[in-house]
This record gives C-alpha cells, sequence and structure tokens, in this order.
C-alpha cells in the first residue's frame, strides 16, 4: 500500500475528469471568513505534480506562504504605479512611469515575477544600452525595477529581489570632476548672490532653496532651517483616458480660482499654463507672501523659477 502523506504535507491524487494530477497544499485561513486556504498546482505526470508540491512547501516553510505564480511584470508594474502615486514627488513618479512603459514592460512585461534571473536583468540592461542611453539611463531604470520587485516581494509575489543581484556595468570609466580652485571660489562669493551662496555654503538642492521662507533663516545666529521642498507639479490629461483632444477648452474665471486650490488626485495638483497664469495672477510682493514668504522670488514678487539664477557680475 503506498505510505500516505503526513499532515500539512499536502495531498496528491489524479483528476480524472481533466486527465491532469493535481497537486494541494493548505495556504492558512481566510482572515474574514476563516475557511480554510489552499493552493493547486496541475500537471500531465504525477512526476511533475510531485516536484510542484515540493515546490510548494519549500515556498511555505521559507516565506510563509505560497507564492503567485500567475502575475506577470507589467501586471505588477501597474500595481506598484497605483501604489506609489500617493507618496512619490511628482517628477520621480513621472520618472518612474517613463522608465516602465518605455523600458522595463518592452523587455519583462510577459515575464512571471517569480520566475525572474538575473539573465532577465541583463537582457533589460543590453536592451536599454543598444538604444543608445548612457550608464546614468541605465541606472535609473534598474533603479526603478529594484523598487518595484521589492515592493512585489513585500506582497510575497517573489521571495527574492533579483535586480539587487545584478547591478548594472559601467561599460566605460565616468569622468572625473575637480573641485573648484581658491581663486574660481573666491570669485564665485565675490558676486554675493545669496542663493548660490547659501547652496555653496550648505549643498541644498534648488527646491529646498526656493522653498525657504522667511521665518527659517535666523540672521542673528547665521542659521538656516531647510524642512521643505517645491517640486514642480505633472501634468496628466484630464478626462481620465483618451478623448482624442490636445488641448483643454474655456475654463470661466470662477472655475479657474477653484481649480487652483483643489487637489485632482493621489500627488496631482493643477498646473496653468503660464500665459493663463500671468492673467489670473497679480505680480507683486503681494503674491510673495501669498506663497507662504518664501525667501527667495524674482523681482517682481514671484517665487524664484527651479533653475539655478545665471551669476553675472552687476
Amino acid at each position: 500500500m503506498a505510505k500516505s502523506r503526513e499532515h500539512g504535507q499536502g495531498a496528491l491524487y489524479w483528476v480524472e475528469s481533466r486527465r491532469l494530477w493535481r497537486a494541494v497544499i493548505d495556504d492558512g485561513f481566510d482572515p474574514v471568513t476563516g475557511k480554510r486556504l489552499q493552493k493547486a498546482r496541475m500537471s500531465k505526470t504525477k512526476e511533475g505534480a510531485v516536484q510542484k508540491l515540493n515546490q510548494m512547501l519549500r515556498e511555505r516553510d521559507t516565506v510563509g506562504r505560497v507564492l503567485d505564480r500567475t502575475t506577470r511584470v507589467s501586471e505588477l508594474a501597474d500595481k506598484w504605479l497605483d501604489d506609489v502615486s500617493s507618496r512619490a514627488k511628482p517628477k520621480t513618479l513621472a520618472n518612474y512611469r517613463s522608465n516602465v512603459n518605455a523600458k522595463i514592460k518592452p523587455a519583462l512585461g510577459t515575464r512571471l515575477v517569480s520566475e525572474l534571473t538575473p539573465a532577465d536583468v541583463r537582457r533589460l540592461h543590453a536592451r536599454v544600452r543598444a538604444a543608445g542611453i548612457g550608464y546614468s539611463g541605465i541606472s535609473s531604470v534598474h533603479r526603478t525595477l529594484v523598487t518595484m520587485l521589492e515592493y512585489g516581494r513585500a506582497e510575497r509575489i517573489c521571495t527574492e529581489n533579483v535586480a539587487m543581484l545584478t547591478p548594472p556595468r559601467r561599460t566605460q570609466q565616468g569622468s572625473s570632476r575637480d573641485s573648484l580652485r581658491r581663486e574660481d571660489a573666491r570669485d564665485l562669493l565675490s558676486i554675493e548672490d545669496p542663493r548660490w551662496t547659501l547652496g555653496l555654503l550648505t549643498g541644498l538642492r534648488s527646491g529646498e532653496a526656493r522653498a525657504l521662507r522667511h521665518q527659517d533663516v535666523d540672521l542673528a545666529r547665521g542659521v538656516a532651517t531647510l524642512s521643505w521642498s517645491i517640486t514642480e507639479a505633472t501634468f496628466t490629461h484630464g478626462c481620465g483616458g483618451t478623448c482624442g483632444k490636445n488641448r483643454g477648452g474655456e475654463l470661466p474665471p470662477a472655475a479657474h480660482r477653484y481649480l487652483r486650490r483643489a487637489r485632482l488626485g493621489a500627488a496631482l495638483w493643477p498646473v496653468c499654463i503660464r500665459a493663463t497664469q500671468e492673467q489670473h495672477r497679480p505680480a507683486g510682493p503681494a503674491d510673495a507672501r501669498s506663497h507662504g514668504a518664501v525667501a527667495y522670488v524674482h523681482r517682481r514678487g514671484r517665487r524664484a523659477q527651479p533653475a539655478w539664477p545665471d551669476l553675472a557680475p552687476a
């Protein structure tokens, strides 16, 4: 008589209606109904069913549950982007979407997440490199893949993050940058541009400099508190899909004022066309105060733009 399996080691039997062997294993309980959950795999041969059963047992013992072997990379990417859209900065999210849609999906979109290998990651690197993209662009795509697979690992879709095992290879030696000479640093400080001087002394980013408020600067102590950063919002088609129109219709002034204050969705804020913004928003010192009394504004009172100002002696 065939030896019976111990409790908790799953079951293996023949399904006559489908002419297949079926391997079944317990996978915990439903948190809502309390019913027992099971995972099943099918195989044409008994040996194949035994291998799949042992694989499910190993996954349950190592990661606590049987892995999802139906989710593909494209499906994981969509789920991850939807999850991260409420937390990431607009430009970061736009970079994620660009890397996923233009690079990762075309190369790995049909692959099962749980079956990804380091060879797949190297194939992605080679494809991006063949498109004429440099090392920095390949590294950006790789970081996006690492973050996405880390989300998949947390969701128990894969056991390990294979992208972390395969960093991109630098094909050529990068160029080194020399520090400023003492004379150059003296000339830079002699211009006395406060935004450049603070950036040079503290290493703050452009968005942090533009968000610096008057109450964050203590001139008596010579201390500046950097606690905010300004990020430009990205554009999203307002119809929620493809309506066939490239430009929106006219917007009444009342609705325009309302939309300037209303949040459109997760990490999305309305962005007005510059010409329209000039018509509906008066320029002057009062405008700077309405934006939180930032320290660095243009001479007409508007908040400083993302680009660093040109350094030209007066």
